[in-house]
């Protein structure tokens, strides 16, 4: 049998992470601080340091597990993640509009 290491064992998030993760991305792109619909390393790095910080079990993140999960999320994650990056210019939208939902 193959021993597995840390490094190579597989790096798993949970539904809190990913959410985490999407909440924090979305945080980023209302910053300005995505380039041609993505993200830097410097962004990802940000959030592997604070998901690794709150982390109470499983394998520390790193920014490859952090891009291959936002990669690879299901599609409701990224409805609502969608939903989030335009979510300020639908409220341009509205107001523009005179429209207001209480």
């Amino acid at each position: 049998k193959k021993k597995e290491n840390a490094s190579s064992a597989k790096i798993q998030h949970t539904p809190e992470e990913t959410k985490y993760l999407l909440d924090a991305l979305c945080d980023a792109k209302s910053k300005g601080e995505d380039s041609d619909g993505s993200f830097k390393d410097t962004v990802f790095q940000e959030i592997v340091n604070e998901l690794n910080a709150k982390l109470k079990k499983g394998c520390p993140k790193t920014v490859k597990s952090c891009k291959n999960r936002f990669r690879y999320v299901s599609p409701a994650s990224s409805s609502a993640f969608f939903l989030c990056m335009h979510e300020q210019a639908l409220m341009n939208l509205v107001h523009v509009a005179g429209v207001y939902i209480a």
